[in-house]
């Protein structure tokens, strides 16, 4: 290399860390995405920052490592999970990766092009640091052996590959005997059909659709809870009822006691009968707590992150409510987020499994599609907070008069609180 080649590439490394440097300064928003294993049990999350790596850079991976280990916290935002982590060439050549632990650390590489040397070197240097490799399957990762040979795992694309092609590349992918993630599985059909390919992962919105929807007879034990959801939703509730329909199932009673006693709620003498529970907790908190309970039992097959949906979106209605000047709707609001994924849990339509439930009008228009209302729109942002979508909740926030900045802290708080209800 010449003087002044030497010259130039210094420049350009000055001033590429000089525009690293100002990532701090960019308006960055975290979600966690489910990643699944055969037995749709949650194996790992991916953060994901909204945005398109390719052009947003290093600087957002530098300010997704920043915000996890010093904003929201790595437990809050992956639970102890192995974690997916969006990186372009420039983090691996300059090392802004050393700060996550390897351990649990995934380093997801998107590539348009080839790699050359310098990042085909830069990934090994990774991988013997202890990190794991993610690349997407395309033809450049397909065609460069090197690439394959450092690899742990190869990710595609539900939407963009057909059979033909895909077929050839997970052949090859799995011959070498790497994992395989199939990205972008939005419903059971498209699980059935990766999974004969030898997937071993799975990411995608599949587990919150409904698995096969029937109008089947609601079973005995379904009965139950679905039974509890309504005398918890009637007008004036009645708590002799409510507390013989909990003794009537030993799970309600467990989960009840469960929760009661959790930091989530805060009560400082440990309880131990249901009586004492409903006693304590007052006619709100049951309808709130009974409902989580309720639904936490109809989860049995299902995968365990429905739950987790479910109160994630229950909390950050609420709260999105209260900022929004609507306190007196916050019990709707919660029992909107938590019966969302209602269809999901049971596998049969909204409208038949909320039929025998007294809902306020508007939540039930909700629960049903129509989200034109102030309650429909707070959905919205919630439902598009947890997908990442963060332009969708940009739009309707500033329609709302609520900032962008406001809504991610609130899902951030919704997450925390989870852990406390599910830990």
């Amino acid at each position: 290399m010449s003087e002044r080649d030497a010259l130039n590439q210094t420049n350009q490394d000055i001033e590429r860390k000089n525009q690293s440097n100002d990532y701090l300064s960019q308006e960055i928003f975290l979600t966690r995405q489910p990643i699944f294993d055969e037995d749709k049990r949650v194996w790992a999350h991916e953060l994901d920052a909204g945005c398109d790596r390719k052009q947003c850079g290093a600087s957002v991976t530098q300010r997704i490592i920043h915000d996890t280990l010093n904003v929201i916290g790595p437990d809050q935002l992956v639970d102890g999970k192995k974690v997916f982590v969006p990186v372009v060439a420039d983090t691996l050549r300059d090392d802004d990766y050393l700060l996550l632990p390897s351990a649990r650390t995934i380093l997801s590489l998107d590539l348009s092009v080839a790699p050359d040397g310098e990042l085909l070197r830069a990934c090994q240097e990774a991988r013997d640091a202890g990190y794991s490799i993610a690349s997407s399957l395309n033809e450049t990762t397909f065609t460069c052996s090197e690439l394959l040979d450092i690899a742990t795992l190869v990710s595609f694309d539900m939407r963009t590959f057909n059979r033909e092609v895909r077929t050839d590349f997970t052949k090859e992918v799995l011959r070498r005997g790497i994992s395989l993630v199939a990205r972008n599985i939005n419903n059971y059909d498209e699980f059935a059909f990766v999974s004969q390919f030898g997937c071993h992962y799975f990411h995608g919105t599949f587990f919150c659709q409904p698995e096969c929807l029937t109008n089947r007879k609601i079973s005995t034990f379904e009965a139950v809870h679905i039974k509890l959801l309504a005398e918890l939703n009637k007008a004036q509730i009645d708590f002799a009822a409510v507390e013989n329909i909990i003794k009537s199932d030993v799970s309600l009673s467990y989960d009840l006691m469960k929760y009661i006693n959790s930091a989530a709620i805060g009560i400082r003498q440990h309880v131990t009968s249901i009586k004492q529970t409903l006693t304590l907790l007052g006619e709100r908190m049951v309808r709130k707590w009974g409902s989580v309970v309720a639904i936490n039992s109809l989860i049995r097959t299902k995968p365990h992150e429905l739950f987790v949906v479910s109160l994630v979106r229950a909390h950050m209605c609420e709260n999105l409510g209260i900022a929004l000047g609507l306190e007196h709707r916050s019990l709707d609001l919660f029992l909107l987020g938590l019966l969302s994924t209602l269809d999901a849990i049971m596998d049969v339509s909204m409208e038949q499994v909320i039929k025998s439930i007294s809902l306020p009008i508007e939540v039930r228009a909700v629960l049903l599609g129509n989200r034109d209302s102030r309650l429909g729109r707070i959905y919205l942002i919630t439902e598009a907070s947890q997908r990442g979508a963060w332009s969708t909740v940009n739009q309707i926030a500033a329609d709302m008069n609520i900032s962008q900045r406001r809504v991610a802290d609130l899902y951030y708080s919704a997450m925390k609180w989870v852990r406390q209800v599910v830990n």
